[in-house]
């Protein structure tokens, strides 16, 4: 058995990269930017955007001193001065809401935090914790820092927060945390107010730059999307050419599943195969519904064995990557760890060869081997994907009487070295998988005597 998957012939591919390039060169002219211009612009948006992320990352970090979980507010949010902030004794935060924990990692999947402010913000006198703006929290940062003693301005506890405010707010270098192979920038954050102008400004570039690099590469898809409509329309599948899926190579061949996309789930060892998935946000496109179809109907009929040898279901974790089970993308890369064994019809005396199984006495003290169970062993194991094997180690059937009246019809099963069945590890119909078969009968003929 050789599985394979049928890319687009180099040819095809070629002249899709040419136009795709001639069509990013087009689409960055309009821009006034050439080639080089447009590498140098991608570049600057990766400095960018880790510079973004290291600001954001210290501006969470402080304002973690004024009572804000930490991850509450998004960037978009952040660099919008009059966004609502809910102010707060930090004593009431809770150890995973004053650090990047996993917790607050988890939170950033489900999106941001729902808050309802006010809908008109009063400012209290002497000031303290309650809704206030980015704007206002800036300025009452910054006169924390030349408040004379004893000020009446703000409660004791305000202040005290206020001053951790701007302590948390120090950094002398961006870009090199969020993205170690970049050398980062110099930045004089010395305070709150100087950190989040500091932020503003690399935001608001960053948002341009990504804005213009977007545009360019929207004129390129559409362009060479029209191209490849217009030349391949009546070639290529609709499932080809929907979501320019023709740009990665890949033709019609095949199934693919991306692995590292992680269910959330209650596990324990003892739960029971059919336990329904949990989603861990709000599912408002389906999403959560395709996956658990996929789940159920691709690799419910799986075998246990690739199930239960997995750390994930002996030790019961909550986080299981399902994709990561089986994934017919890596049989067209790796080599056959299995040998194969042919089973031809079971109604009649073909399958004489016996096989053996792993001993397992935990389980019980009888063999797992099988008595004629199969008619051949084809030879595959450490073959690689395109390769023919021809090889089979098989014990020839032999008929007391002539069967040709008899075989009408040949029927085959397929099996692993541990007698898995294909057909369950593969539980869909696939291209390439091409094998060819020659069955030689010999009769023997005898002379009757009178």
């Amino acid at each position: 058995m050789i599985v394979t998957h049928t890319d687009l012939h180099p040819s095809i591919q070629k002249d899709i990269q040419t136009i795709q390039e001639t069509n990013r060169a087009k689409a960055a002219a309009d821009c006034n930017l050439t080639m080089r211009d447009l590498l140098t612009l991608n570049s600057t948006i990766q400095t960018t955007s880790a510079i973004v992320a290291d600001l954001s990352k210290q501006i969470q970090t402080a304002l973690v001193e004024v009572g804000v979980p930490y991850n509450t507010y998004t960037n978009a949010a952040l660099a919008e001065s009059t966004t609502p902030i809910l102010l707060q004794n930090k004593k009431i935060l809770t150890p995973n809401q004053t650090t990047e924990s996993d917790d607050a990692l988890i939170a950033l999947t489900l999106g941001p935090v729902s808050l309802s402010p006010p809908a008109i913000i009063n400012r209290t006198f002497p000031a303290t914790f309650g809704w206030t703006t980015l704007q206002q929290l800036v300025a009452d940062a910054s006169y924390s820092l030349i408040a004379p003693s004893g000020t009446r301005a703000y409660t004791q506890p305000y202040l005290q927060q206020l001053q951790q405010l701007n302590q948390s707010s120090q950094l002398q270098r961006a870009g090199s945390f969020a993205n170690r192979s970049l050398q980062g920038v110099s930045v004089e954050c010395l305070n709150f107010q100087s950190l989040f102008s500091t932020f503003v400004n690399y935001y608001s570039t960053n948002t341009g730059l990504i804005a213009k690099s977007a545009a360019i590469q929207s004129k390129t898809l559409a362009a060479t999307s029209n191209y490849v409509n217009t030349k391949y329309g009546t070639i290529f599948p609709p499932s080809l050419l929907e979501n320019n899926n023709y740009l990665n190579g890949k033709g019609t061949g095949g199934v693919t599943f991306y692995s590292s996309k992680n269910i959330h789930y209650a596990s324990t060892p003892d739960d029971s195969n059919d336990r329904p998935l949990r989603a861990t946000a709000a599912d408002v496109s389906n999403c959560c519904a395709y996956v658990n179809a996929a789940v159920v109907n691709f690799y419910s009929c799986l075998p246990a064995e690739y199930i239960i040898t997995t750390p994930f279901y002996k030790l019961g974790y909550g986080v299981n990557d399902i994709f990561s089970i089986y994934s017919t993308n890596s049989l067209a890369i790796t080599s056959s760890l299995n040998n194969i064994y042919i089973q031809l019809n079971t109604e009649q005396p073909l399958n004489n060869m016996d096989i053996a199984g792993k001993e397992n006495f935990n389980i019980t003290n009888e063999t797992t081997g099988e008595y004629k169970k199969v008619f051949g062993k084809l030879l595959t194991q450490g073959s690689s994907s395109g390769q023919v094997t021809q090889t089979i180690v098989q014990t020839p059937a032999k008929f007391p009487i002539a069967p040709l009246a008899s075989l009408d019809h040949f029927s085959f099963n397929f099996f692993l070295d541990t007698m898995v069945p294909l057909s369950s590890l593969y539980p869909f119909l696939t291209t390439g998988t091409d094998w060819n078969a020659i069955i030689q009968i010999d009769e023997q003929a005898a002379a009757f005597k009178n």
